[in-house]
């Protein structure tokens, strides 16, 4: 069941693509070593973040830091909390230090393409989120150490960042 499942979402996954466009969730594909604990299955973590604020100055993201685990597969759901039109958010997680130079590279990329540009810093990348709207996005956590997410939407970065410390899993 679980193959049909997968070959399923694989195949929706790849129609609803057009040619030359980033899909929505940019996800960074590294070879996971099974969970022993969980019948061979990854470990599955499930956070809420927040994206508020109603002008330029109040915008950000809550919380500001989140805590994984290596070898589990990240379930983000961002909540845009904005009700003013034209308040659009996107989360986008990146090497730990990359932020700027991700955040000018999206802005050129432009909306077509999410802001998220095609840079080996972003391990993974939303699509934007309209004022009120919600968007789930899921990716492989990373190797071990900290990484900062942020918001490529123009003008959004760096008032809207944050970090995700991914750790070794403890027995």
């Amino acid at each position: 069941m679980k193959k049909i499942i997968f070959v399923l979402s694989t195949s929706l996954l790849l129609t609803s693509c057009e040619e030359g466009k980033v899909p929505p969730e940019k996800t960074f594909n590294m070879p996971q070593p099974l969970d022993s604990q969980n019948n061979g299955q990854l470990q599955t973590v499930s956070l809420t973040i927040k994206a508020i604020g109603n002008n330029m100055t109040a915008i950000a993201f809550e919380p500001k830091e989140i805590e994984v685990h290596v070898n589990s597969i990240i379930e983000i759901t961002l909540i845009n909390e904005s009700t003013v039109e034209g308040m659009n958010h996107n989360i986008v997680f990146v090497e730990l230090g990359s932020g700027a130079e991700v955040s000018a590279e999206g802005l050129a990329i432009g909306p077509e393409k999410e802001y998220i540009p095609n840079n080996p810093k972003v391990i993974a990348g939303s699509k934007v989120a309209l004022p009120g709207e919600t968007i789930q996005m899921h990716f492989s956590a990373p190797k071990a150490g900290s990484y900062h997410f942020i918001c490529t939407y123009p003008g959004h970065y760096p008032q809207m960042i944050g970090r995700m410390n991914v750790v070794q899993m403890t027995q």
